[in-house]
């Protein structure tokens, strides 16, 4: 199996290939709390194996590891990662949010553009159908905006309807705003909130997803 030199790989890198594996949150939990994931990758090039304090790796899940650790496939994730500005973190940094690591089913990793600290302070999730009439969009507008005059941070999904209004209402005020993808961060989804997406960034906001791709 070709090995990708370990001192060219970033830790984003070695969570990517973590991540892509189909392992539960649980199991990437209990991978994490092992050691650092440049070790858990450099680990898995010499055994070709990883053991759980509970559980075990399927088939599948190995066979993932195998064929993302190859110097191709770890090129790959390196090319996606660098293109698109992306950062990672785990459920054991400072900067994980912790209204999420609080959770029982919290994610394990999660990729991100932007600003972290954007939801370190007092945040609100606002979301809602994607064919919303025109009132509905113009009143969460200023329902995001007034929030955001407070230092409340909008936590939304940067879909169509409401969710673009409350993202908008939010950069009108200035704080900063949230986007919770359910795609990876390198796509562009939809292709309609780009402009959006880029002032969110601008703006100090944050746009987070569990996958990478």
């Amino acid at each position: 199996r070709e090995e990708c030199a370990l001192n060219d790989l970033t830790r984003a890198d070695c969570l990517a290939w973590l991540s892509h594996a189909g392992l539960s949150p649980d199991q990437l939990r209990d991978i994490l709390l092992r050691g650092e994931p440049e070790e858990v990758y450099a680990n898995f090039q010499r055994s070709g194996q990883i053991s759980l304090t509970e559980g075990n790796i399927t088939a599948r899940n190995l066979e993932m590891l195998k064929i993302g650790s190859t110097k191709n496939a770890m090129g790959t994730f390196q090319k996606l990662i660098r293109k698109h500005d992306i950062l990672a973190k785990t459920f054991l940094d400072a900067c994980y949010p912790d209204k999420l690591r609080n959770l029982p089913d919290a994610p394990a990793i999660l990729f991100y553009q932007g600003n972290p600290t954007a939801v370190s302070g007092d945040t609100i999730a606002i979301v809602g159908s994607r064919n919303a009439s025109y009132k509905t969009m113009e009143a969460t507008r200023a329902i995001a905006e007034r929030l955001s005059r407070r230092g409340i941070a909008v936590v939304s999904g940067l879909a169509y309807g409401i969710d673009t209004a409350a993202h908008e209402g939010c950069l009108r005020g200035k704080a900063p705003t949230v986007a919770v993808l359910g795609c990876g961060l390198d796509q562009q989804y939809p292709v309609e909130n780009a402009g959006l997406r880029k002032r969110i960034l601008e703006q100090g906001g944050l746009v987070i997803s569990e996958n990478i791709f």
